[in-house]
């Protein structure tokens, strides 16, 4: 197209310039004749200097073009692999950081819930889920009443439910210990929300602010958890995870992980408001 349109400004320069010459021959000698041809030859002549210049600048401004499209394709080349290398060095930092900081190779994560109680400051909401929950009770909930300044809800698993023997006997679990350890955390977490003293476990005085509470869950669980504050402990529940040999692990989720974290929180919601509220009259007479 560049090189039509310099053909045309050519052709036109030297239409021109032939008009100024004819001019001159058929003028003679006369002044005016002579001046009107000069000054076309002069046009014409111009014109060409002109359509010269306007050839090599396009010329130039075509190679600039075409050498910074050149230039932005291996920009954008080298940006796209610069992208999948950071992508992939996420991926292994994100690997490496949750091999180590994320999981929690225990039965119980008592260490790890025991500093997030410890670094709590204010009202501090701990909701926690399992099958019985004594070794948590064991581990943290005489701290816990010592404390105060908490809520502290229970999510047992109902130990008149059918399924109560089932996830005993599917992780290789002794039935009647664990029955025996479910009337026992309902027991003493009843007596703590009513005030009144638990005579056979050596309990502080609550501190201020303490509210205890507990449910027992009548459906099939599937994780179980523990959330103080806001971060989350969480694990599915493992086939013969009773057995000695069996390792389990626990997963770490805080506020910052966005729905990672806010899965878990709403599980346990779901299951306390579809749980029931126990009473003495359903626990086992004497604790263990």
């Amino acid at each position: 197209m560049r090189l039509e349109r310099t053909a045309v400004y050519v052709l036109s320069s030297v239409v021109v310039m032939l008009v100024g010459l004819v001019v001159l021959v058929t003028a003679g000698n006369g002044t005016i004749g002579m001046a009107i041809s000069t000054s076309l030859i002069a046009s014409g002549i111009t014109s060409l200097a002109f359509v010269a210049i306007r050839y090599f600048d396009d010329a130039d401004a075509t190679t600039t073009m075409q050498h910074s499209e050149r230039l932005f394709t291996a920009v954008d080349r080298r940006l796209d692999a610069l992208d999948r290398s950071s992508a992939a060095l996420r991926h292994v930092i994100a690997s490496n950081d949750a091999s180590g900081r994320w999981r929690v190779f225990d039965r119980h994560p008592k260490e790890e819930v025991g500093q997030e109680i410890n670094a709590a400051n204010g009202h501090l909401v701990v909701d926690v889920a399992g099958l019985t929950l004594r070794p948590f009770c064991r581990d943290w909930l005489r701290h816990l009443v010592e404390r105060g300044n908490a809520t502290v809800r229970l999510l047992v698993q109902d130990p008149t439910g059918t399924s109560f023997a089932q996830v005993c006997h599917q992780e290789s679990r002794e039935t009647q210990t664990m029955l025996d350890d479910a009337h026992w955390v309902t027991r003493t977490a009843l007596l703590l929300a009513a005030g009144e003293d638990v005579t056979y476990w050596d309990m502080p005085p609550a501190g201020q602010g303490l509210q205890v509470e507990v449910r027992w869950f009548t459906g099939f669980p599937t994780i179980t958890l523990t959330s103080v504050g806001d971060v989350v402990y969480a694990r599915a529940r493992f086939l013969r995870e009773g057995a000695s040999q069996t390792r389990t692990f626990f997963e770490r989720y805080s506020l910052a992980d966005g729905a990672l974290f806010d899965v878990y929180r709403s599980y346990f919601q779901v299951a306390w408001e579809s749980a029931r509220v126990p009473t003495l009259d359903d626990c086992s007479p004497v604790p263990q």
